[in-house]
């Protein structure tokens, strides 16, 4: 609404016209008109989303050739990184703020305690666990930013879905 009352602002600023009035219906008749803001779409990031949360309690193996927490942290990592290269590619477009939130603090602070425990631990086990915290901070970040009324039925749905193979799973 802001940006429609900017795009016609010009037309309350008064003016002194030298011309005929039918040559000014002209003039301003084929003046551009303003353009309307898009709004941006978060589809392509939220679907990226549903189909890691509807994959990572879905996918599994009954053997132990495969570990499962090994399976579903790639899968998620996978999920969450090609989500936030969307996202990310459609932010070029966007006009509208990134939004933050305080929780957004323990993720990253628990990320920087992890890179700062490769003093006294082992350093593999340290960055390992610091990417974890960078992935689940990316991934609560591309949430907030990508959750609309439009998107949640599908992450819901998705969430359901992948929750409903894992029972099936279990009950095998």
């Amino acid at each position: 609404m802001v940006l429609q009352a900017q795009a016609y602002c010009h037309l309350l600023q008064p003016t002194v016209h030298n011309e005929p009035p039918s040559r000014m219906l002209k003039s301003s008749m084929s003046s551009p008109q303003p353009t309307q803001p898009t709004t941006q779409s978060t589809v392509g990031p939220a679907a990226l989303l549903a189909l890691t949360l509807f994959l990572v309690p879905a996918l599994g193996v009954p053997s132990e050739l495969v570990l499962q927490d090994t399976l579903k942290s790639a899968v998620l990592a996978f999920g969450v990184l090609s989500a936030a290269l969307a996202f990310f590619w459609q932010q070029r477009q966007r006009s509208a703020p990134l939004q933050w939130h305080g929780l957004m603090w323990l993720p990253l602070a628990l990320m920087a305690y992890a890179l700062a425990s490769m003093a006294w631990s082992h350093t593999y086990l340290a960055g390992v666990e610091a990417v974890r915290w960078f992935v689940l901070g990316l991934l609560l970040w591309l949430t907030q930013n990508s959750f609309t009324r439009e998107n949640l039925p599908r992450l819901l749905w998705a969430l359901h879905g992948g929750a409903c193979v894992a029972s099936a799973w279990a009950a095998a």
